[in-house]
C-alpha cells in the first residue's frame, strides 16, 4: 500500500503526515500512550487511505485487530523505533519513490511484527517459537 501511496498521495494528505509526525514527537516526548496510540493509528491510516485499495485495507485490518492498539504500543523499542521509521516513509511519500517506500514499510512491519513474537513467547502465548515453514 506504500507503493500505491507514492502514486496517489495527495499534497494535503502529506502535510497532514507531517503534523502526525511532529504532534508524534511531542506525545513521546509528553510520554501520553494514548496520543502515541492514536497518533501511529492515524499515520497508517492517511497512508492505506491513499492508497486506495479498499481489499488490502480489509486484510489488514483484519491482521491487526486481533490484539487491542494498546498492546502493540507496550511493546519495548516500539515506539522509539517507530518515531525513526515514519520520518523515512514520509519522505520516501514526499519523494514519490515506491520502492524505497515500500523498502521502508516492509522493514518496519518485519520489525515490529518479530519483537511482537518475541513479546508473545515471552509471555507464554505461543507454546513453543516461531520458526518458518522450510519450502519443500
Amino acid at each position: 500500500m506504500a507503493a500505491r501511496a507514492t502514486k496517489r498521495i495527495t499534497a494535503a494528505r502529506l502535510a497532514r503526515l507531517d503534523e502526525i509526525l511532529t504532534a508524534y514527537d511531542i506525545a513521546i516526548a509528553a510520554d501520553d500512550e494514548t496520543a502515541i496510540i492514536d497518533l501511529g493509528h492515524a499515520f497508517h491510516r492517511e497512508i492505506n487511505v491513499a492508497a486506495d485499495a479498499f481489499r488490502l485495507a480489509a486484510l489488514l485490518a483484519s491482521a491487526v485487530s486481533i490484539l487491542p492498539p494498546r498492546f502493540y504500543a507496550g511493546l519495548e523499542g516500539w515506539a522509539d523505533s517507530t518515531q525513526d521509521e515514519h520520518p523515512r516513509i514520509v519522505e520516501a511519500l514526499h519523494e514519490r519513490d515506491a520502492a524505497k517506500a515500500t523498502s521502508l514499510m516492509e522493514n518496519h512491519i518485519v520489525l515490529h511484527a518479530d519483537r511482537l513474537i518475541e513479546t508473545l513467547e515471552a509471555q507464554g502465548l505461543r507454546a513453543e517459537p516461531f520458526e518458518p515453514e522450510k519450502p519443500a
